[in-house]
């Protein structure tokens, strides 16, 4: 019989005592018809030589290697991905590399779920804790107490536990794994959209709580790692809610598609690495200004210039960052080289950044996103100034946003021009606008290729990426920011100047002009959040 159970167990490093024991447990198995994907995120030698010894004497166990450490969602998403292409397997689990598995776990998680009516797609267990000798700890009926509750209670409460298996069907209706180390929390809220879960009044594993490189462990002693965690279950929840309130506006961008076998193969969540490229004072527009607009050369460089700036985009940028109903994104905002001294000084004025946000200088910024790639097959480069803001569901769609092979760049022709100093917000046009995102291999990118958009010319100075392959967004996905300090942008000016192709047809256009005061709020607090108010100051 060919095997219909895939299990997947991720490691790094691990006590080579420990790592065996948990090993074994999965090869003695009762039901033995299913295939170990032992995914060594990283390689160390006792981990390598040990899963390599298993691998020889066992046809079942497939090992994956990596050189780098990215994390366990990412590891979780390279064996899944492997197992996915098997079509006999049927059910789906993962087990860590530090806990043990009773004999019958994965034939009762099957069992379940196969006499469950079909709705059904998560069955989950009890289960003992143990200590790093193997005996019982007294958490144990603590901790399997609330297990058994409806999957509405999720979102509140993480209660699924550490012995589950759900079938390949439901799983193929969501992206994969991300969010380490609350992988599982945000995975079951997704999968639980999709899928009835099933509750097993049975201890079928038992979870280490403190091995030595145990999550447990790591969270408890590094605050900055406890920190990230409540940080990315905010994060998490904050997304699920607004997934089920179905406030997503865009649905030109959103293709809800049911998944199957050989359907799709391009970007997805678990393959795609976004970042959002944001110049600070790196790139100097001056020479691409008409002169009426020229300021003085290098003003940008100036601490006085540089303290202005960072005001406006803690207060208006970050706004709209932190706001997305997805962040599972990297933001680099990226100055020049000169500055260091000034943005160090000026970030110690304002609360620490969330982890994905984080200033750059200039010579660094390639080496940060090729750091960030590994992993990744694919690579979404966009781009936002750092005084202007995009929708908060805009990450969100774009993971979920189905690009032909060919295209190269999506641009945004369509959003908002907000004066914050008057209060006047109108929808916009602009044929070639800053706000593009750039599609990458990662495998091309990393052997330099690269999309020039940044082509300086009568029709804007990004109009570069018209000219490549591309796909239009035509929802109204950012706002373009016009302020006391924004020089080279107004809404009086855009008012006026309206430019025109040789067919006459406009390049840039206030379509119209936003008047009702609780449309205009609302629209704003889309896109910078729900407590940002018209205050008639400005910034």
């Amino acid at each position: 019989m060919e095997p219909d159970v895939g299990i997947v167990m991720p490691v790094y490093r691990q006590d080579s005592k420990i790592f065996k024991e948990a090993i074994e447990s999965i090869l003695n198995q009762t039901y033995p018809y299913f295939q170990l994907v032992i995914v060594i995120d990283g390689v160390t030698p006792n981990v390598d030589n040990i899963a390599s010894a298993y691998a020889s004497k066992d046809t079942r166990i497939t090992v994956i290697r990596r050189e780098d450490n990215k994390g366990t969602d990412v590891a979780l998403n390279i064996g899944f991905q492997f197992l996915q292409k098997n079509t006999n397997i049927h059910y789906l689990t993962w087990v860590s590399s530090d806990n043990i598995y009773y004999p019958e776990f994965a034939g009762v998680l099957k069992q379940r779920l196969e006499n469950s009516p079909s709705h059904v797609g998560l069955a989950y267990s009890g289960f003992d804790v143990i200590d790093d000798n193997g005996k019982n700890d007294k958490k144990t009926d603590a901790w399997n107490e609330p297990l058994n509750q409806p999957k509405e209670n999720l979102i509140n409460e993480y209660f699924i536990g550490y012995g589950f298996m759900y079938k390949k069907v439901f799983a193929q209706k969501i992206d994969g794994y991300r969010y380490t180390p609350i992988e599982d929390y945000d995975y079951f809220l997704r999968l639980t959209e999709h899928c009835g879960i099933t509750f097993v009044p049975q201890k079928l594993m038992a979870f280490r709580f403190s091995s030595p490189y145990s999550n447990s462990l790591q969270l408890k002693n590094s605050h900055e790692k406890s920190k990230r965690r409540s940080y990315l279950l905010r994060v998490v929840m904050k997304e699920t809610r607004q997934r089920r309130e179905k406030s997503l506006p865009f649905k030109k961008l959103y293709r809800s598609e049911t998944f199957t076998e050989n359907q799709y193969t391009g970007p997805t969540v678990a393959n795609n690495r976004i970042i959002i490229y944001i110049p600070f004072n790196n790139l100097n527009v001056r020479d691409h200004l008409p002169k009426h607009l020229q300021t003085e050369e290098n003003s940008h460089l100036t601490e006085e210039w540089i303290h202005e700036r960072m005001h406006i985009f803690m207060n208006f940028t970050l706004k709209s960052l932190m706001n997305q109903s997805n962040q599972n994104y990297l933001a680099f905002i990226v100055y020049h080289d000169s500055s260091r001294q000034f943005i160090e000084k000026e970030l110690q004025n304002y609360p620490e950044l969330p982890f994905n946000i984080r200033f750059v200088p200039s010579s660094e910024y390639e080496k940060a996103v090729t750091t960030a790639l590994k992993g990744y097959e694919y690579f979404y480069e966009l781009h936002l100034y750092s005084d202007d803001a995009y929708h908060q569901n805009f990450i969100q769609q774009l993971y979920h946003y189905r690009p032909a092979p060919q295209t190269k760049v999506l641009i945004c022709q369509n959003g908002y021009i907000y004066h914050s100093m008057t209060g006047e917000l109108g929808e916009y046009y602009n044929f070639a606008s800053s706000f593009n995102c750039l599609l990458y291999k990662v495998t091309d990118y990393l052997k330099g290729v690269r999309h020039n958009i940044f082509t300086p010319s009568a029709t804007g100075i990004w109009s570069g990426a018209i000219r490549l392959p591309h796909e239009i967004i035509s929802d109204r996905v950012y706002m373009n920011h016009a302020h006391k300090h924004n020089v080279a942008f107004s809404f009086e000016n855009e008012k006026k100047q309206t430019f025109r192709d040789e067919k006459g047809e406009p390049l840039n256009l206030i379509e119209k002009t936003i008047t009702d005061k609780a449309e205009k709020q609302s629209i704003l607090q889309a896109f910078l959040g729900p407590d940002y108010t018209m205050n008639g100051h400005g910034i």
